[in-house]
């Protein structure tokens, strides 16, 4: 039951792989997570990776004229407990969305789809088309990972041991990746190498300075343990773009990011000076006696950083 973010993300991620594919290898290929299947007569039993299997076949009803000039069409997909979801796959109408929960789901994701194919060129559904469905022999095109468990592995205890416990990966996490990224570095790549040993070795320089307990309660009221370096980024992404992020996402400071840098191959340098000018006014108001008193007296009444940072810039 992916959301309209994550609809949109995955068509995103296509996008961008195909566009930098155009100049690149011909064995090039995006790769998705992996799906787990069993056999089951002359059918799989898909044991995990439903939301995207679901997803991709929304995808190709969309795209399914466009298919059929080609003579290809879409894989079955069937429910084990809901025998209805099928039928309404093979069919979307979205005036029957508020039937079950998995109807709505599904017309949420198509309507997503239909949403985003209509911004692009008319003649572009042919393009993501083929980056989608190509073969080995075309090549830049998208591939799934296929792992097939044994029959007599019990398949509901697979899906569990593959599920349970999972940790989502945090804000702090996926920027330093996105920061990290060597298609975000334009130079050489002896240049792109030491630029991103810099960027590092910077952060775990501020992430060891925000463990230190005395430093952090100075800042802030929270008791978090770990990726602490959130609240930096948190300050340095308040002046960034929030269109189309909706305010309470979780991930809604690496999306800020992620957007910026879309389509662009520069821009990395500077915001990470952004990143560490935050982390150095912080480390000011620490050092300077007045400070550390007037602001560690009003973090301690509940007023946020945030809010003093906005001061701060405004004085």
């Amino acid at each position: 039951r992916w959301t309209e973010r994550q609809v949109t993300e995955l068509l995103n991620d296509i996008k961008e792989f195909q566009q930098q594919a155009e100049e690149g290898s011909r064995d090039a290929f995006y790769c998705l997570q992996p799906i787990v299947v069993k056999k089951y007569n002359d059918s799989w039993e898909l044991v995990d990776g439903q939301q995207r299997l679901t997803t991709i076949f929304i995808i190709l009803t969309c795209l399914k004229e466009v298919a059929a000039l080609f003579g290809l069409g879409r894989y079955k997909l069937s429910y084990e407990t809901r025998d209805n979801s099928a039928a309404f796959l093979e069919d979307i109408k979205t005036e029957l969305s508020n039937e079950n929960i998995d109807f709505f789901h599904i017309s949420q994701a198509k309507q997503a789809i239909e949403q985003w194919l209509a911004k692009q060129d008319p003649t572009y559904k042919v393009k993501f088309l083929q980056t989608l469905l190509n073969s080995d022999e075309m090549g830049k095109n998208v591939k799934i990972i296929w792992y097939e468990i044994g029959q007599s592995e019990n398949a509901t205890a697979v899906f569990t041991r593959l599920n349970i416990g999972k940790i989502p990966l945090v804000n702090a996490e996926l920027v330093k990746a996105l920061f990290l990224k060597s298609s975000n570095f334009s130079k050489s790549h002896d240049a792109k190498h030491l630029q991103q040993l810099s960027i590092a070795q910077e952060w775990d320089t501020i992430e060891k300075r925000l463990q230190d307990d005395a430093f952090w309660y100075f800042i802030s009221n929270n008791s978090y343990k770990t990726n602490r370096i959130e609240l930096v980024l948190n300050l340095a992404a308040k002046d960034l773009c929030t269109e189309g992020i909706q305010q309470n996402d979780p991930l809604k400071t690496f999306l800020q990011f992620n957007q910026l840098f879309t389509g662009q191959n520069k821009g990395i340098t500077t915001e990470w000076l952004k990143i560490k000018q935050c982390y150095m006014t912080l480390e000011e108001w620490y050092n300077d006696r007045a400070l550390f008193h007037l602001i560690g007296y009003l973090i301690t009444q509940n007023m946020s950083i945030n809010e003093l940072f906005l001061l701060h810039k405004q004085s």
